[in-house]
């Protein structure tokens, strides 16, 4: 999951990670949204080494335009 994060953090379209992933924008969004809740948990006990909610909120919204909510399954974010 680290190296998708470190691809949308960089700009790339999510389609094409999702393309050289080898899954589906959804697979690659819920599985995203998942470790960020963990990173976003060890930010807020350990500042620094966890994701910081601004680059958090960059992705998910880039990841929500790329992947209809309806798409989303509901324990994904």
């Amino acid at each position: 999951m680290v190296s998708i994060h470190r691809a949308l953090a960089a700009g790339a379209d999510p389609v094409h990670v999702a393309a050289a992933a080898g899954s589906s924008l959804q697979e690659i969004s819920a599985g995203w949204r998942e470790w960020a809740q963990g990173q976003l948990l060890l930010e807020a006990r350990c500042p620094g080494l966890g994701l910081d909610a601004a680059l958090h909120g960059h992705i998910a919204a880039v990841l929500d335009t790329a992947v209809p909510e309806a798409d989303v399954p509901a324990d994904a974010g």
